[in-house]
């Protein structure tokens, strides 16, 4: 990660579990996700910009990942829940380096 400055995570169709039938474990791509974002929390401690985003199942399996908790989805299921989008005027946006 030394050589990166940032990662893009995917969705897909991977499991994130090790036991997919019940739900419970950590698939070894939930667990090297989870590595990676201690990681990139390292990386930003030590003052070094270091984003990740995350995409649908790869979301997932940060939140997982970062809570140590592989029932954490079951407090969030909303499949196929669409949104309106508020657009907001005379609104400012940092970005900071």
């Amino acid at each position: 990660m030394d050589n990166l400055n940032g990662i893009l995570m995917p969705g897909g169709d991977a499991s994130l579990w090790e036991d997919e039938p019940s739900m419970t474990g950590f698939s070894e791509l939930t667990v090297m996700g989870g590595k990676i974002l201690e990681r990139a929390i390292q990386l930003n401690d030590d003052g070094r910009y270091f984003p990740i985003w995350a995409t649908c199942m790869s979301y997932e399996m940060l939140l997982m990942a970062i809570t140590n908790d592989d029932k954490i989805l079951e407090h969030f299921n909303s499949p196929n829940h669409s949104l309106n989008t508020a657009i907001m005027e005379n609104v400012h946006s940092y970005i900071y380096s």
